[in-house]
């Protein structure tokens, strides 16, 4: 009987294994792979610039504008292609304005329903058709550019930019700016006398510029402070032009 044992484990053990390989012969598993995959993490992601897309286009979709530099995401149907770091929608000012390229219209930002308006036929108001001040770009171009189409009473609207300077291939109107307050200087808050400028370093080495103005057409305002070129014993020294900072600006 001791001999049998052996035997009768072995082809039972055979037999179980047989029995479960068979049932997993018979069953199919299906793997589904993604690429991109649509969650994930990436160090870097390439965009290769070009036109913009004509095929496909849905809101989420992206691509990088080859002409300006500009990485855009469809929104939607109205609002067309926008910045992809720009503007949230808390962001955007009742009177923007932006000109869809497909009903070939305009649209009115309104902020107490959160949404674009289609603008007014011209006539009562601005005449979103006509060209800016100085015939050199339209409201269409000023909206694509990033700005807003302001009123300044002139006979055509004005393009007002959030930034400094107007972009390239853009000029300032006279001086319409929004500024605030400016402090310039090596000398600030250095109660320390120089001989260099022959003054307390924190008066003749600094200046603040008077209050900033809100948008209007008024010039930049301005102050000097002196620098030191050579040091004491034998000084020298020159002044410089602090100005305010310019939170907007009108172009054309």
């Amino acid at each position: 009987m001791k001999k049998i044992i052996p035997v009768f484990v072995f082809v039972m053990s055979f037999s179980f294994l047989t029995y479960c390989f068979a049932q997993y012969g018979n069953e199919t598993i299906t793997i589904t792979t993604y690429y991109p995959s649509p969650y994930g993490v990436y160090k870097n992601l390439e965009m290769y610039p070009s036109d913009e897309p004509t095929v496909g286009v849905k809101p989420g979709v992206m691509y990088f504008n080859k002409d300006n530099n500009t990485l855009l995401i469809y929104v939607n149907d109205t609002a067309q292609w926008q910045p992809a770091g720009g503007k949230q929608a808390t962001e955007y000012k009742d009177g923007n304005v932006f000109y869809n390229q497909t009903d070939k219209k305009y649209y009115v930002y309104n902020s107490t329903v959160k949404t674009w308006i289609e603008a007014p036929s011209p006539g009562g108001g601005l005449d979103l058709n006509a060209t800016l001040l100085g015939a050199v770009h339209t409201a269409g171009q000023c909206s694509k550019a990033g700005g807003n189409l302001v009123d300044i009473g002139a006979a055509l609207p004005l393009c007002q930019f959030d930034q400094s300077a107007c972009p390239p291939g853009w000029y300032q109107f006279q001086n319409w700016i929004n500024t605030t307050i400016n402090t310039c200087g090596p000398g600030c808050g250095q109660h320390l006398w120089n001989c260099c400028i022959q003054q307390w370093w924190d008066i003749g080495g600094c200046c603040t510029t008077v209050a900033g103005q809100d948008w209007s057409n008024s010039p930049l305002e301005t102050c000097t402070y002196w620098v030191c070129d050579v040091p004491c014993p034998s000084p020298q020294s020159h002044y410089e032009i602090c100005r305010q900072n310019v939170l907007q600006v009108g172009c054309y």
